[in-house]
């Protein structure tokens, strides 16, 4: 796994984890969700088997790690209040002057307070077979439309 710096972590590492909490694995992490605006970590979804899904809220999230995500509580029910609050979906990347500039492939988080840090994006298929994607470090959501806003003037860094 490769990080920017010690401190973030990318929301794709964190899915397939085991959730632990008083020594105990509770399940593993099936979905990461980020706050309409993709601007902090909203929750995490927790599934064990064929039980029913249980949600993380960030603040329950204790520490995210490589190898295993630390609860501070047990998890709640999933419910579809849970649902409606992290609706971040990103139907695509612009910028400020409406050019199509790709899509969002990941997102990285400051492990301390969930703040999202980068977006990763990838500017067409061919860069990502490549293994070419870069990342946004400043951006705005439309909130009609849920496509990600990218400065004009603004270059987006290469991915390490």
């Amino acid at each position: 796994m490769t990080f920017d710096t010690p401190e973030e972590i990318s929301l794709r590492s964190l899915v397939g984890l085991p959730a632990v909490y008083e020594g105990r694995r509770l399940g593993n992490i099936e979905q990461v969700l980020l706050t309409p605006d993709a601007d902090r970590l909203q929750g995490m979804v927790l599934r064990r088997g064929v039980m029913p899904a249980r949600w993380i809220p960030a603040g329950d999230v204790a520490l995210p790690g490589e190898i295993c995500v630390v609860l501070r509580s047990p998890p709640r029910r999933y419910t579809a209040k849970c649902k409606r609050q992290a609706a971040f979906c990103p139907a695509g990347v612009r910028d400020s002057a409406g050019l199509m500039l790709g899509w969002i492939t990941d997102s990285r988080i400051h492990i301390v307070t969930g703040q999202v840090t980068a977006l990763e994006v990838a500017l067409s298929l061919g860069e990502v077979m490549l293994g070419g994607r870069y990342l946004a470090r400043r951006w705005a959501v439309d909130p009609l439309s849920g496509q990600v806003i990218i400065p004009c003037g603004y270059a987006l860094e290469n991915q390490p």
